[in-house]
């Protein structure tokens, strides 16, 4: 088995447009099932960084942010996500070691 970790934005086509009790009963509550369903789309997350709770979620808007507007001060854009990337990786790398720290006290 293949497994690769995915950052997407998810949309519910049937939220706002609805005459019919949809397959998640009308919860609305953004989850895994959600790939199950007809009415659910997506988009990519390019270049952002996110923490998840435990179902794979990110549930606040402070719990990511992702490339873009007053972050591309250069006009090479490809040097400002090598950037960005490599702060963002060394942060995780971080974390992990600061949870480590604090575990083991």
């Amino acid at each position: 088995m293949k497994m690769k970790h995915m950052i997407i934005e998810g949309y519910c086509e049937g939220y706002d447009n609805y005459n019919s009790v949809l397959p998640c009963n009308n919860s609305f509550l953004m989850g895994i099932e959600c790939f199950k369903c007809s009415l659910f789309s997506y988009t990519f997350c390019e270049n952002e960084i996110a923490y998840s709770n435990n179902y794979g979620i990110v549930e606040k808007v402070s719990d990511f942010i992702g490339f873009g507007g007053n972050m591309q001060i250069d006009e090479n854009k490809n040097k400002c996500i090598d950037i960005w990337s490599k702060i963002c990786r060394q942060k995780i790398i971080e974390a992990y070691k600061e949870y480590m720290k604090q575990i083991e006290k």
